[in-house]
């Protein structure tokens, strides 16, 4: 369920644009993503587990034949536009950036685009950890193909489009995991995305009545380029070369065993630390899976906890204030489990906790956290969405 409405687009559209007539109007909504489980794993190879949230980004679009696409947003000042005869694009350090991308991409890969304007309204935190830039960029390759019958071969392919805008165009060597979550969710369900092969399966992911996913905002937003997200996954790949020079015939990291690992424990520390996470990351996702199948809680609280450990001690992603959610949320009666749950470096938690604890587990956990880092938490509750799709279809083009 999309939690930006249509009156709201309506009016965000006609803030927006109001020089332009709403009659043809169509509207969209890509949700952001929560991260089960399975970080870092996705450019590695490895098996992933997202959700769409609630929580997202909606697009208010009307189609014209002027050859130009104009994007505005009721949250940001800045507005996009670009001539598709005569394109011109320009090195944005902001929300921009990321439209830009996709109209790159939609035209390197040879596409005709429509012109358009379009108007955005956000209630997804940006920096948060739940993939603004990823929901903008399927929310946008979504909408610049009216015509397009989204089955799954054209979700797919709108995944690899946004994945190809980030890598290429914003300089971000990203994994697919987001896009592949926000194209292809389904309600109440998570993917279980094997990032090598694309190959997936929906787990049903909703908690009994007595337990409740939080998502809690650190008050410390990220930037992924900015931060060590790049030298991670340069790590990586260093550790898989040294381990295919001696002998491992893996393709991908995923696939090393921690046997595979141990000569490279001595000859390379740090590298096998960051290997040590992906490959025990990546055989949690399986287990979580299980344990949510079989209604197996307790466990999966516990595989949380060993998430964020690991993330903290051998692949040094999580940072202060995330590992102070972590240690207060273990001292509060009702918490079963919290990981840091994006890329890390600030952003989100996400914790299981107790339904009838909730509100006593947010209320200690605010003050303390507060009291120890200076920041604010934002609570957010988890409601798991289904992906990018029409709330308004368009009219014929």
């Amino acid at each position: 369920m999309a939690s930006i409405d249509s009156p709201t687009l309506y009016t965000t559209f006609r803030h927006c644009f109001p020089e332009v007539s709403s009659e043809k109007i169509a509207l969209a909504f890509a949700p952001g993503r929560v991260n089960l489980i399975g970080e870092h794993t996705d450019y590695n190879g490895g098996w992933v587990l997202p959700a769409a949230m609630q929580l997202g980004i909606g697009a208010a679009v009307v189609y014209h034949e002027s050859p130009t696409i104009f994007i505005r947003s009721a949250q940001f000042a800045e507005t996009f536009q670009i001539d598709l005869q005569q394109p011109v694009f320009h090195s944005f350090s902001d929300w921009r950036i990321y439209p830009q991308a996709v109209v790159r991409q939609l035209l390197a890969q040879g596409h005709r685009l429509p012109g358009a304007s379009i108007a955005l309204h956000s209630d997804l935190p940006t920096g948060a950890g739940l993939s603004s830039s990823a929901a903008i960029e399927a929310l946008l390759g979504f909408v610049l193909q009216p015509l397009v019958a989204w089955g799954f071969p054209e979700r797919v392919s709108l995944a690899k489009l946004a994945q190809a805008a980030e890598n290429q165009w914003v300089g971000m060597p990203c994994g697919i995991m987001d896009m592949f979550a926000i194209s292809l969710a389904q309600p109440r369900q998570a993917l279980l995305l094997d990032c090598h092969t694309l190959s997936f399966e929906l787990v049903e992911a909703v908690p009994p009545p007595s337990l409740s996913w939080c998502v809690i905002h650190t008050g410390k937003p990220r930037r992924l380029v900015a931060s060590k997200y790049a030298e991670r996954r340069a790590e990586c790949e260093l550790a898989l070369n040294w381990l295919q020079e001696h002998g491992a015939e893996a393709t991908h990291l995923s696939a090393c065993s921690l046997s595979d690992l141990e000569a490279l424990a001595q000859a390379e520390p740090l590298l096998y630390q960051r290997a040590k996470h992906v490959v025990t990351e990546n055989l949690r996702v399986k287990a979580l899976c299980q344990a949510m199948q079989r209604q197996r809680w307790d466990k999966v609280g516990a595989y949380l906890t060993q998430s964020h450990l690991s993330l903290r001690d051998d692949y040094a992603v999580t940072g202060v204030e995330l590992d102070t959610l972590f240690e207060l949320s273990s001292r509060i009666e009702g918490c079963r489990g919290l990981r840091m749950t994006g890329a890390g470096f600030g952003g989100c938690a996400l914790a299981l906790v107790e339904q009838d604890k909730l509100t006593n587990f947010q209320t200690h956990l605010a003050t303390s956290y507060q009291l120890s880092t200076g920041f604010d938490p934002v609570f957010m509750s988890l409601e798991i969405a289904g992906g990018v799709d029409w709330v308004l279809p368009p009219h014929t083009i």
